[in-house]
């Protein structure tokens, strides 16, 4: 089974939570579903580096992480593939981004 390790951002502003829909995707089990932004690590990269990059990608959200705003790491078995999911907490200092993807 494939595994993949992905990157996650708990999003805060001013107490609120930001979480988005997913789009139509390659299985019908995560299409349309509730998600924290994020994405897939890339071969040698840092984990806190690759969140940066997937809000910079996906958000055009700026932010510095550290490997220490790590919050939690979940494993998750889907029917065809697994993964681990390394969720950071990052405080936004204003509430806007472009959602490109």
């Amino acid at each position: 089974m494939k595994h993949l390790e992905v990157v996650a951002a708990i999003l805060e502003y001013d107490g609120k939570i930001l979480c988005m829909e997913r789009g139509q995707g390659k299985f019908d089990y995560v299409s349309f579903k509730y998600e924290f932004p994020g994405g897939k690590i890339e071969p040698g990269e840092a984990k806190h580096t690759a969140i940066e990059r997937e809000l910079r990608e996906e958000m055009d959200v700026h932010v510095s992480v550290k490997e220490s705003d790590l919050y939690m790491t979940i494993h998750h078995d889907y029917p065809d593939f697994s993964m681990t999911m390394y969720a950071f907490y990052c405080h936004l200092d204003k509430p806007d981004f472009v959602r490109k993807e």
